[in-house]
């Protein structure tokens, strides 16, 4: 009676005891097949090479110290530029080695230093003699936007760190005309540029980047002399 009590009671302690190991430690085999049987869901690791990473949120802010007038569209010297935004990025393409993603950008803040004010200039002056009255009448301008259609190409990538190639389009209105008096206060804008990505930990990312950044009326004004920035950035992001 004694040793059946006791194989019973060593029974259900067994069963407890490998149901608590069972519910605490998954099956190995179990885990990689509920994860095969979810087709289209990627399967999501510590790092950048398995391209799970399906979005990002981004915080990021940069400057140029000077426009490189004529070397590329614009012709506007001695400017500087700031700016500061947000980007969402969605994951439209991706494999272990090339990721494409698509972003968007808010900007609420774009300031341009050294520009002239246009009611420093008396209206009964015109034509290029404006130019004499523009010197020693400069002022920061600022303004905000979006860049609504924007791509990045993500490639060399291992579990750390990947570099890529960015452009996006969009626009930028001020508070008064840039970069230039008689030029407008609604500006459209594009830029391209490379950096890279650096896995910080398993969801946050730092970026570093440099990108050619041009704005431009597209001749609906009086002048479009444009504006060109060679823009350093750096960014934080989260990815889910």
């Amino acid at each position: 009676m004694k040793a059946r009590n006791f194989l019973i009671g060593f029974t259900l302690f067994q069963v407890l005891f490998g149901s608590s190991r069972l519910w605490s430690q998954p099956d190995e085999e179990s885990r990689k097949g509920s994860e095969a049987s979810s087709p289209g869901r990627p399967i999501r690791q510590a790092g950048f090479s398995t391209g799970g990473l399906k979005n990002q949120w981004s915080a990021w802010s940069g400057i140029s110290f000077d426009s490189p007038a004529g070397t590329f569209i614009g012709v506007t010297e001695d400017r500087e530029f700031f700016v500061a935004a947000v980007q969402y990025g969605h994951t439209i393409a991706a494999n272990r080695k090339v990721v494409l993603e698509y972003t968007v950008d808010l900007i609420p803040l774009a300031i341009v230093t050294k520009n002239p004010k246009l009611d420093s200039v008396p209206s009964r002056v015109s034509g290029s003699d404006r130019e004499s009255f523009y010197v020693g009448t400069l002022s920061s301008v600022y303004g905000f936007g979006v860049s609504p259609i924007g791509f990045k190409i993500y490639f060399l990538q291992d579990r750390h760190a990947r570099l890529f190639f960015a452009a996006s389009g969009g626009f930028l209105t001020f508070e008064e005309k840039v970069p230039h008096p008689d030029a407008r206060k609604f500006n459209f804008t594009f830029d391209f540029g490379a950096g890279i990505q650096i896995l910080a930990r398993s969801n946050w990312g730092l970026t570093l980047g440099y990108k050619l950044h041009h704005l431009s009326n597209a001749n609906t004004a009086n002048a479009n002399p444009g504006l060109d920035a060679n823009i350093l950035y750096l960014g934080i992001s989260s990815f889910r």
